[in-house]
């Protein structure tokens, strides 16, 4: 149990770190990442530590116990699972394997490009994405110098 509340530790310290150390998109709550993660690696620490202190030694076989039972004749777990799913499904019919088409599809490049259109109709239906300010013909976005109160400013804006 120790070593396993270690490793998480371990794991929480390695990922504040990642997130506190991201300068491609630094962002004001670094310090309270590197501040976690301090705290993680202290208790990362102390849990490592932890085992020295127990000295963990075999437990002795008390006088007089019988010696332990070899397995030998112990089944085998996939049949153990196998037999138990056989359980579950007794009152079910036998899973279907869906049957491959007999002739393989193949799409024309004109089949292709009418659900292309079909697909960028469904998409933007109900928007006028012609006549919207800062949306070009294909779908690109031109970032604003002034964003509207619902869009964030983008780096360039807000740099200046």
């Amino acid at each position: 149990m120790l070593g396993v509340q270690a490793l998480s530790a371990y794991h929480a310290a390695a990922a504040c770190w990642r997130i506190g150390m991201n300068l491609g998109q630094p962002n004001g709550n670094s310090t309270r990442h590197i501040t976690t993660v301090c705290s993680a690696a202290r208790t990362f620490d102390t849990m490592s530590r932890a085992p020295e202190r127990r000295q963990a030694k075999p437990l002795s076989i008390p006088i007089g116990r019988p010696a332990s039972r070899i397995w030998d004749d112990a089944p085998n777990p996939t049949e153990v699972i196998l037999a138990l799913e056989e359980t579950c499904r007794a009152d079910q019919a036998p899973p279907q394997t869906p049957t491959p088409p007999a002739t393989p599809i193949t799409w024309t490049p004109e089949q292709r490009a009418a659900v292309e259109t079909l697909r960028r109709e469904k998409e933007n239906e109900g928007l006028d994405i012609a006549n919207t300010e800062s949306i070009l013909p294909g779908c690109g976005m031109i970032p604003t110098e002034n964003p509207t109160p619902s869009r964030p400013p983008t780096s360039a804006a807000a740099s200046a």
